[in-house]
């Protein structure tokens, strides 16, 4: 871990340094041009991150709730592939065939597993996806400036839809059925 963090202070530590001979240099040779660009972008770069824009750091992760059109929130599940929403109402996953643990865990429990703030699972039906059910899920960044590597990084949204079929699949709650061949 400590070795993997020398080349990136090593990095920082000379750009500083140059950074600074850099505004050396130009304060012996152009003072009042320094100055004017100092009053005009040092402002700017603090405007921009008090609004969100941080510059060279770990990305802005903003809410951009809600994301689902008419969202339902699960209250249960039943074998082998239903979901059960708070108003009573059914859905079947399609493709999907839920593990022996998925019923025998409690709803709290679901929740966590699935997200990571326990926050009630949201879903709705959508005929696009492969198992027919979308839910909102927030997003997990490790650094937000390694996926798009650039001065000032992306602002991320912190929730995106998933399909809730794949998702119950990735946890290992659910399986996937096998397509059944064509009829000739």
């Amino acid at each position: 871990m400590v070795w993997c963090v020398i080349p990136i202070l090593l990095t920082v530590a000379i750009l500083v340094a140059l950074g600074l001979d850099f505004v050396r240099w130009s304060l012996r040779t152009h003072p009042k041009i320094t100055f004017a660009l100092s009053c005009i972008l040092l402002p700017a770069a603090l405007l921009g991150h008090l609004h969100g824009y941080k510059l060279y750091g770990s990305a802005t992760v903003i809410d951009n709730r809600p994301i689902l059109d008419s969202p339902r929130q699960l209250a249960g599940v039943a074998e082998p592939n239903v979901v059960i929403a708070t108003d009573g109402s059914r859905f079947e996953l399609k493709g999907i065939t839920f593990e022996p643990v998925l019923l025998e865990i409690t709803l709290q429990e679901i929740s966590g597993s699935l997200n990571r703030n326990r926050d009630p699972i949201l879903f709705q039906p959508d005929p696009r996806s492969p198992s027919g059910m979308i839910t909102q899920w927030r997003c997990r960044y490790f650094c937000g400036n390694t996926f798009e590597p650039m001065f000032v990084p992306k602002r991320l949204p912190a929730y995106t839809r998933q399909d809730l079929g794949l998702l119950l699949v990735g946890r290992r709650l659910a399986t996937r059925n096998a397509p059944s061949p064509p009829v000739e």
